[in-house]
């Protein structure tokens, strides 16, 4: 039995109001620029429609972030796979999950339990 839940409308709000309120800090603070050149615009214009797997190595805790702005400025709303640590965070784990995110437990043989849930997360969307 899967824990992962769609987010719903409340979620999509959710999302919406947090990346528009890091969007703006982030572009504030820095020179974040989406499908700014020519190659990348057409790679964005040739996704499939529906969900798509993004795949990334990140080096920071911001990448996760910047990696979910930049999927909202393409129009689609990311859902992340997270090491469940970042749950157990009172508020923040509780947003997490509202926004759909999935909890990863590293370095055991429950991470591959969070396929299922990522799997589902894929086929809603």
């Amino acid at each position: 039995m899967s824990t992962w839940r769609h987010p719903g409308r409340t979620g999509a709000v959710l999302y919406g109001l947090v990346a528009a309120l890091l969007g703006g800090i982030v572009t504030v603070v820095s020179r974040l620029q989406v499908a700014g050149a020519r190659g990348r615009a057409r790679a964005v214009r040739q996704l499939p429609d529906g969900p798509v797997i993004v795949v990334s190595n990140h080096t920071s805790y911001a990448d996760g972030v910047l990696l979910a702005l930049v999927c909202r400025r393409l129009g689609r709303s990311a859902r992340l796979m997270a090491t469940a640590g970042v749950f157990r965070v009172p508020l923040l784990g509780r947003a997490l999950r509202r926004l759909g995110f999935i909890p990863v437990v590293r370095g055991s043989d429950q991470a591959a339990d969070a396929l299922g849930p990522a799997a589902e997360a894929l086929a809603a969307g």
